[in-house]
């Protein structure tokens, strides 16, 4: 439901690489120091060195179900010892101390997305669990809302839950009971998952009385008072998989139905893939009916994709094709052409072609469905703040950035290196989609470079917040070579420094010739630090190379003052 009010929840995405769930760990003892590999189901996952003394490994990146982790340690006399665990990482626990809920109170909102204000009664809709040791976590769930339907009454619904890792599997069970008014009820539900690297199933059964009521569900509406659901699936051969769906639903008021369903897929190639099912279906008041569905998709490559489906059943039948691009990361063209058939309808269709630009997104659309035409287009755009910028920018819908790599227009920008764009005239480069608190990789194009610039770290590791920003410059600065004489200025008369040495912001050095010359390689404009090393002492100054002077720079004759030189013993 969507509510307007006040929420407080505790979101794990605000951090990804947080552990919630428990994980495998291991530890042990050795007495010289020794190497340490870990392997996940056959696979190396962590290679280092430990030393002596009590080691332990925690929250090793599993995957849901059934799985071995196993380490080889090896000694200093290259003596080894292997050890294995077992595990099941069940994907609805979490781990100990951990806890997940949610609070929210609030009226709801009525008509979303036609009505701009009209809401419904207060509701409070909260759920909240904790994990128990790392195999069991319990919690509760609340709704309650005040009904204005006949009269005001308490709506209340709730009740405690719990998910349990087994050995091999995981057990999710919750009870409810509730109140509309003069209406009670109750339900429960039980349900079991197992997943191995072989087979996959799960079961589950859900039981309700004819008046159990939550915010979704009003008492008066029908419902199923027993729900049963399995499924079992499994790779026969290899790029084969064949699964077995089952439901059967006893209504309250509509009565019995139910579906069976047999399903394989097919991986042909890297770019065919089949999918096929066969199904017995029966609705309330309607006899049985077998459906079979067929469809054959295959990628063209660089985003495009193709696809044919058909549906036959003994009262209705179907048919479709299609091909799409999807639209890249960056700037560029999308489109999607479908074709539909149906037993009971007029033939149907949608044509939709999109550009996305560095300034917004564009979209034209044409459908016919029911015999009705009709066609819609559609532009979006943004205007982002960054650093006293104002940029224009296609839609920003999470994490957004700016590239700069001063004065360089033309670099290509790279996210998680797929190309975004290229900077303008001011060297920036807005990257309007970067996933909110993981870490994107952005990397600029080092071969626009020109060669006459100094480049540092081609690629920073940035993370934002939902919609917020980063400011993200790139280390280019243009070199160039600077060549030219320096004289101090000893009691009013100038020097010739010769044959000593001027060494710049304490790094870069030059040896200085019979007349005073110097000459750097590689220096870029700015103010620089410069020390005078010579006979009578060491002489210190600023040395200016001024912005944009090319390739090569003669500054001819500088000079540092009296004042500046600190006099030294004679050599």
């Amino acid at each position: 439901a969507q509510l307007s009010g006040i929420s407080v929840t505790r979101e794990f995405a605000l951090d990804p690489y947080f552990v919630r769930q428990p994980l495998p760990r291991l530890s042990g003892a050795i007495l010289t120091p020794s190497t340490l590999d870990v392997y996940m189901n056959g696979t190396l996952l962590r290679h280092e060195q430990i030393a002596p003394g009590p080691f332990e490994v925690r929250n090793l990146p599993v995957g849901s179900g059934v799985g071995q982790v196993s380490y080889v340690v090896r000694d200093a006399f290259g003596r080894t010892q292997e050890f294995a665990s077992p595990y099941y990482a069940a994907s609805g626990v979490l781990a100990h101390g951990i806890s997940e809920y949610g609070y929210h109170l609030g009226f709801r909102r009525l008509g979303f997305g036609e009505e701009s204000t009209h809401y419904g009664a207060p509701e409070l809709l909260a759920r909240h669990r904790i994990g128990i040791g790392d195999r069991l976590t319990v919690g509760y769930r609340l709704e309650s809302a005040l009904q204005r339907t006949g009269g005001t009454s308490l709506l209340a619904s709730g009740g405690p839950n719990l998910a349990l890792a087994l050995p091999v599997g995981e057990l999710d069970l919750e009870a409810a009971g509730s109140t509309d008014g003069a209406a009670t009820g109750a339900a429960a539900s039980l349900s079991y998952t197992v997943f191995t690297r072989r087979l996959s199933a799960g079961g589950s059964i859900r039981a309700m009385s004819a008046s159990y009521s939550n915010l979704s569900l009003p008492a008066a509406a029908d419902r199923p008072l027993l729900q049963l659901r399995g499924a079992v699936g499994a790779p026969v051969m290899p790029r084969v998989n064949v699964a077995l769906e089952a439901q059967l639903n006893a209504m309250r008021d509509a009565g019995l139905s139910s579906a069976l369903t047999l399903r394989g897929d097919l991986h042909v190639s890297n770019d065919l893939a089949i999918s096929l099912s066969a199904s017995r279906q029966r609705t309330p008041g309607e006899g049985p009916e077998w459906l079979a569905f067929l469809t054959l998709m295959y990628s063209f490559g660089s985003g495009a994709s193709g696809d044919i489906s058909g549906t036959a059943g003994s009262r209705s039948g179907s048919a479709s094709a299609g091909v799409q691009k999807a639209l890249p990361l960056g700037e560029g063209w999308g489109y999607q052409l479908r074709s539909t058939l149906d037993r009971d309808q007029p033939a149907g269709g949608l044509g939709q072609v999109q550009y996305q630009g560095a300034y917004g997104t564009y979209l034209a659309n044409y459908d016919r469905v029911a015999g009705s035409d009709g066609a819609t287009a559609t532009a979006a755009g943004a205007l982002v703040l960054v650093d006293g910028i104002v940029m224009a920018s296609r839609p920003v819908r999470e994490g957004y950035a700016l590239i700069q790599v001063p004065g360089l227009e033309g670099v290509r920008g790279f996210l998680n290196n797929q190309e975004i764009g290229r900077t303008n005239g001011s060297g920036n480069l807005l990257v309007p989609s970067l996933q909110p608190y993981y870490g994107n990789r952005l990397r600029i194009g080092d071969a626009d470079i020109p060669i006459d610039y100094q480049i540092g770290a081609v690629e920073q590791v940035v993370a934002t917040t939902v919609r917020g920003g980063a400011l993200v410059p790139f280390d280019v600065q243009r070199v160039t070579s600077v060549k030219g004489m320096v004289r101090v200025d000893l009691d009013g008369h100038p020097t010739v420094p010769a044959f000593g040495e001027l060494r710049l912001d304490s790094r870069l050095k030059s040896p200085l010739g019979a007349d005073g010359q110097f000459w750097f390689e590689d220096l870029s404009a700015g103010s620089h630090l410069a020390e005078v090393e010579f006979r009578e002492g060491t002489c210190r100054f600023d040395l200016v190379v001024p912005k944009d002077p090319g390739t090569s720079l003669n500054l001819g004759t500088v000079s540092c003052a009296a004042g500046q030189v600190a006099m030294g013993a004679e050599k």
